[in-house]
């Protein structure tokens, strides 16, 4: 709250004030550790470590990875296994507390 007193020459005196809201527009700012390019099927490929950072508010931060079939799946811990050959895209999604979002993501090419 910001509050301003005013008084004439006669010693009249008035308070006029207004509220002052902040408000997050800022997204947080996310980048992606070392990373593998490229696996074999069958194998384990864990993901790229993400550090996030936010201006104001914790952060949440969701991965899922793209299927060579074009299928989304949640990645609840920091790895997956690439069962057959093709392009796997793994997305961060990472937004505050205010719903403020940013994405990051790569692709592992498995043979």
């Amino acid at each position: 709250n910001i509050y301003y007193e005013c008084k004439d020459a006669n010693g009249n005196r008035t308070v006029y004030s207004y509220v002052f809201t902040v408000v997050d527009t800022m997204p947080p700012e996310v980048t992606l550790g070392a990373h593998a390019e490229t696996a074999k099927a069958g194998e384990a490929i864990v993901v790229a470590e993400a550090n996030v950072s936010d201006d104001y508010t914790d952060c949440t931060v969701q991965i899922k990875v793209k299927l060579p079939d074009g299928t989304f799946v949640n990645l609840p811990g920091n790895s997956f296994i690439a069962p057959t050959a093709g392009v796997y895209t793994v997305y961060y999604f990472v937004y505050d507390e205010n719903y403020n979002v940013t994405t990051a993501s790569y692709t592992v090419r498995v043979d």
